[in-house]
């Protein structure tokens, strides 16, 4: 950052996206957008506005969503891919994991080679792994009762984000057959925070990450009351050369390519949201760009 600009009254705006992602800026703001044709543009917020849609009304502006974030290797406590496992599939309280009988020999492949030690209890379902010595960990990072990826996670290489969104995958991911759609799922009213920390950390790995509801009644089977079963689940498409599972069931199903194709973002709305204070900032970067979000 080379120069701030602040104003605490300015008219804001919040920005839309295809994706769900909403931005809050003021109509200055500059947005480097391309047209359908792949033209680049630079236009404000307020510019934007006015000229949202074409005619038969679709969208006329996309923003490039952004690469792989490029970071240095961080000095985890732990093994990332064991955090995403138990970020998905451990139990809150405690270093224990509950694991089908189909995945096991696969978890305990990498607990080892993370050079961690377990015991296995077998439970209806399935199996318990506690994990020996790693509770002083998770409360130092303070996910013990509260599930979230830690800011130190956040800022690790591609490598150790990758490993981290694997663990997560391989636990409480899934892929379909038909088109090799991943999805996330989460409780998001008993883990908000893990649920948008995933969102940002797929986000972060330079794919395209959409959210969506998908709460509903539910029905007991037992005594057959109505319940609310509270859901929201994180879609994106694994279309390049990174897999982002490790369990090979889910890995097959993942359509690999060398080449990483460049994914966009379309503005599908933009409407006035009061006013309050801004910062704007310059930066060294190409064209003064920068990500949001």
């Amino acid at each position: 950052v080379i120069e701030l600009w602040e104003s605490q009254d300015e008219q804001l705006y919040e920005v839309a996206f295809s994706t769900g992602d909403v931005i809050t800026c003021d109509g200055r703001h500059l947005w480097a957008v391309e047209s359908p044709t792949g033209k680049a543009h630079e236009l404000s917020t307020v510019d934007l506005m006015h000229d949202l849609r074409y005619g038969n009304g679709a969208a006329k502006w996309r923003v490039p969503v952004v690469e792989n974030i490029r970071t240095e290797e961080q000095d985890l406590p732990l093994d990332p891919y064991v955090l995403g496992y138990w970020l998905g599939d451990g139990s809150t309280g405690k270093p224990e994991i509950a694991v089908g009988h189909e995945d096991l020999p696969d978890l305990l492949a990498n607990l080892r080679s993370a050079g961690l030690t377990f015991k296995v209890r077998e439970q209806r379902g399935g199996y318990s792994v506690y994990v020996h010595r790693i509770r002083g960990v998770l409360n130092d990072l303070g996910v013990l009762g509260h599930k979230h990826i830690p800011a130190i996670y956040t800022i690790a290489s591609q490598e150790q984000r990758l490993a981290l969104l694997q663990g997560l995958m391989d636990s409480d991911g899934t892929i379909t057959k038909k088109d090799g759609r991943a999805s996330f799922s989460q409780n998001p009213d008993q883990r908000p925070d893990l649920l948008r920390d995933t969102y940002r950390l797929i986000a972060s790995l330079g794919y395209q990450p959409r959210l969506r509801d998908e709460s509903k009644w539910g029905v007991s089977p037992s005594t057959g009351e109505k319940y609310w079963n509270a859901q929201q689940r994180i879609y994106f498409k694994p279309n390049d050369k990174r897999y982002v599972f490790r369990l090979a069931r889910k890995a097959l199903r993942q359509s690999v390519s060398p080449q990483i194709r460049t994914a966009t973002r379309r503005i599908v709305d933009i409407r006035a949201a009061g006013r309050g204070p801004v910062k704007c900032i310059t930066t060294l970067g190409g064209g003064n760009l920068y990500c949001l979000g």
